[in-house]
């Protein structure tokens, strides 16, 4: 994540890696709408003939999720007008869809539905990064379940990060981590702390996963934590819940030990005091507002 200062890090540009996970999640999706099968087409067309029409934009926004949608309903049957991150305008085309009858009325909605939450996700996601700034702003894991993927890159085409993509892309230790390694270690908190992050540190460096942009962080709680984890040269320190001005201090206390470890808020913050926790030094703030998004509305419109 901030390992990689004023760019999102190689796991985020390369969201195609993660292309298995995105279909495999559209699969589920339409196996869940047509799971008793599709009654209405069933029971009224008597014949199946392949049909043509338009996907169109109804709102204001930022288009995101032509992948999951093209998938959805067919990536043969639809072409795509415009790319990811183009601006949307009531009235706009976005695709061209043809197929047979059946599978168009099968597949569509899933279609416009994954459209319509990814699109507000990055719409909201770019208002966020003009107010601020691009890769300030990091979403955490609470996304929607068998979307967390979807979700993530959608924001990423508005300039929002996320911490992990998968668990796999990175370590962030987290309290009850840490809560364990003192049962185990039978010590203080703070020595627990920093036995976790070597612990991380050298299990990332053993295994040549910074290579391929794998960062560790820590949580912390206290001023003692924050000093302790930083002996141990973690990527980021993460502050829990700690108040904007008790931020600036241990943000300036872990700069005069190393400047290079990136300074993450986190807890509780919200869009009105995501700003105060920048302005009093953290690189980034992560926070679940970056996730509350309102749907941009699409809809088919057939031909003739």
């Amino acid at each position: 994540m901030a390992v990689f200062k004023g760019k999102a890090p190689p796991h985020l540009r390369k969201m195609r890696k993660f292309c298995g996970l995105r279909r495999r999640s559209v699969g589920v999706a339409l196996s869940e709408d047509a799971f008793l099968g599709d009654l209405t087409t069933a029971s009224v067309l008597k014949q199946n003939p392949i049909i043509s029409g338009k996907i169109i934009c109804q709102g204001n926004g930022v288009l995101a999720g032509i992948e999951e949608a093209k998938w959805a309903i067919g990536a043969q049957n639809a072409v795509f007008l415009i790319k990811n991150g183009a601006a949307l305008k009531p009235g706009i085309a976005v695709a061209v869809v043809r197929a047979r009858a059946g599978v168009v009325l099968k597949r569509i909605r899933t279609s416009l539905n994954y459209l319509s939450r990814l699109s507000g996700l990055a719409t909201n996601a770019e208002r966020l990064s003009k107010k601020f700034g691009k890769n300030r702003l990091a979403a955490l894991r609470k996304t929607s379940p068998g979307l967390g993927v979807s979700e993530k890159a959608a924001l990423q085409v508005g300039g929002v990060m996320a911490h992990r993509v998968t668990l796999g892309d990175g370590v962030l230790i987290k309290k009850e981590h840490v809560t364990i390694i003192q049962r185990e270690l039978g010590g203080s908190r703070v020595m627990a702390v920093f036995e976790a992050t070597r612990r991380a540190v050298a299990y990332v460096k053993r295994g040549g996963l910074r290579a391929r942009g794998v960062f560790v962080g820590v949580e912390i709680e206290t001023l003692n934590e924050a000093l302790w984890a930083a002996r141990a040269k973690p990527d980021i320190i993460l502050f829990d819940n700690l108040s904007p001005k008790k931020t600036r201090i241990v943000a300036d206390r872990i700069r005069n030990l190393d400047r290079g470890i990136i300074v993450e808020a986190s807890g509780a913050i919200t869009e009105e005091t995501a700003g105060l926790y920048l302005r009093a030094g953290a690189d980034v703030v992560s926070g679940s507002f970056v996730l509350d998004a309102k749907p941009v509305s699409f809809k088919f419109s057939l031909d003739g």
